[in-house]
């Protein structure tokens, strides 16, 4: 009987302990996800003064319990998701860089004009 009680009582902290891990394991992933959200704002310093607004990602509870067992499913999604962003990267350095040029072409065509007046 001595016997049965210890392995009760180490069933029992068992389960307490995979309990208490659990809930730090959740409580850890939320942190990371908050960590990158931020990493991801400070990147996108170009973007603090626009008055447009843009959403980064929303991701369900359920698509995130359906997928976060499948690792390979998750890399897929992450590797979309960085080609995304990396997508959008480029389509506003290319803004950018339409808007420079445009400034570049203004600034001769008044360089030449004031050249014109000497």
């Amino acid at each position: 009987i001595n016997m049965i009680i210890m392995l009760n009582l180490l069933i029992s902290i068992m389960g307490d302990t995979f309990g208490r891990v659990q809930v730090n394991a959740e409580i850890a992933d939320r942190k990371e996800l908050l960590g990158m959200i931020s990493e991801i704002e400070k990147l996108m310093y170009w973007e603090r003064d626009s008055s447009e607004r843009s959403y980064f990602q929303a991701l369900t509870d359920e698509e995130y319990e359906e997928k976060e067992n499948n690792v390979k499913t998750r890399v897929a999604i992450i590797k979309k998701n960085i080609k995304i962003f990396h997508l959008q990267n480029l389509k506003c350095h290319w803004e950018h860089q339409k808007r420079f040029e445009a400034l570049e072409e203004m600034m001769k065509k008044i360089w030449t004009k004031l050249e014109g007046d000497k």
